[in-house]
């Protein structure tokens, strides 16, 4: 079993070249700043830049210092893949390292978890007896494609 109930997977790309360093370390921070017992980030970043790969953690080090601890692992997929594709692999890699959580979560690169109890009530729903919960963002639903806003 693993030391952490929850494994957090914050998926970064960097095919199409935009990636956005400040928003991610917001992010990450706003992730690391939930309230809930047990759980670790992993960054899941496919195709990233070698800027991005060297920032991110460097990053992670200033968070550090901000109390937030060391609590972010990285897993950078080197192939064109599919979300899926790499966040699977990203949650066997976590799972080689820390053995198999009680859940899984993904968290796309534009998501701010500005709500710290956001990944506590999902887990409350999970515990419920729900094999998948899911939480809508602000943007980028794709309603917007059906004119829904």
């Amino acid at each position: 079993m693993s030391k952490y109930r929850a494994i957090v997977v914050y998926n970064v790309c960097g095919i199409r070249g935009m990636e956005r360093m400040d928003k991610y370390l917001d992010h990450i921070e706003s992730l690391l700043r939930q309230e809930h017992d047990s759980f670790r980030v992993v960054v899941s970043g496919c195709l990233n830049t070698s800027h991005c790969k060297r920032l991110l953690p460097y990053g992670s080090e200033n968070l550090k210092k901000k109390g937030l601890g060391d609590r972010v692992s990285y897993n950078w997929i080197t192939a064109r893949v599919p979300v899926g594709t790499s966040f699977n692999h990203s949650v066997l890699q976590a799972v080689k390292e820390f053995g198999p959580a009680e859940g899984y979560v993904y968290v796309d690169s534009g998501v701010d978890c500005g709500f710290p109890g956001m990944l506590a009530k999902m887990d409350e729903r999970r515990v419920e007896g729900n094999a998948m919960v899911h939480v809508h963002v602000d943007e980028d639903t794709g309603f917007e494609w059906l004119g829904v806003h």
